[in-house]
């Protein structure tokens, strides 16, 4: 599992990040695009720049022949796209009550990830 110092870093303060810069009109848009999908995009692009770069450097390294540099667009969608969206979607639910759920089921669900594919499966 590619789990490092960047992505922990980057994980921890992108979705905060992120939140903030939502504008407070979910149906506003930039350039005739809805803004929440432009910055889920510009977001996760973002995140595979600095990936790209970190792996220039040798500070990061993907280990799987379907994940790395040759396959940008895989990883801007399945690694932080999906991300991104679920951030804004948490963002906007209009009570805390569903904010709490939702959060905590994804919570729920990396959890359960990280006991199954840690000391059950011994992947990580």
């Amino acid at each position: 599992m590619g789990l490092n110092l960047e992505i922990a870093f980057l994980f921890s303060t992108a979705g905060i990040v992120f939140a903030k810069v939502l504008p407070r009109d979910p149906a506003f848009k930039v350039l005739g695009i809805p803004n929440r999908w432009l910055l889920v995009a510009g977001f996760s692009c973002f995140s595979v720049i600095v990936e790209l770069l970190l792996q220039r450097t040798g500070s990061f390294h993907w280990y799987y022949s379907w994940w790395n540099e040759r396959q940008p667009l895989l990883i801007v969608i399945f690694g932080y796209a999906t991300f991104y969206a679920a951030a804004a979607w948490v963002h906007d639910l209009p009570t805390l009550e569903g904010k709490l759920k939702v959060t905590g089921a994804l919570a729920g669900t990396a959890v359960a990830g990280l006991v199954v594919f840690g000391p059950i499966l011994g992947w990580i």
